[in-house]
């Protein structure tokens, strides 16, 4: 069976990924890790760094620790920044990072770390790692 033609929306969105990050990305370091077990992750040195343009959405995301609890009056909520890095899937040419990898924001004056939790696609053209930040 063929796959199904891409729709005239899918292509102009494809199409559209350059001009968007031109105008909205920012240079990030792919970094590689190996899971150590019981150790610290390391890189993993049988996949390359690279380096690629990314859309970093940061926001304050509220989260409840423990749903009815009883007994407690105090506000179990939190505020978190929930952070995205959204890349143009035609630049990681079919190499995909991986949960535990790291990414670093270059074009920001310090650089911070971040590790991968979640890597999806948005079904179209771009590929969405969730990430929080590395405080080593």
């Amino acid at each position: 069976m063929s796959p199904a033609p891409m729709s005239q929306f899918s292509k102009t969105w494809t199409a559209s990924q350059p001009a968007l990050d031109r105008a909205f990305a920012e240079t990030v370091r792919l970094v590689p890790m190996r899971s150590g077990g019981y150790a610290d992750a390391a890189p993993d040195l049988d996949r390359a760094e690279r380096q690629v343009l990314a859309i970093i959405t940061e926001r304050p995301d509220r989260k409840r620790t423990v749903e009815n609890a009883v007994g407690r009056d105090f506000d179990r909520a939190l505020v978190m920044a929930e952070t995205v890095a959204s890349i143009d899937a035609g630049r990681l040419g079919g190499e995909w990072p991986k949960v535990g990898d790291r990414v670093i924001l270059l074009d920001r004056p310090d650089q911070p770390a971040f590790e991968i939790t979640v890597v999806e696609s948005d079904g179209l053209a771009r590929v969405l790692l969730s990430l929080v930040r590395n405080v080593t």
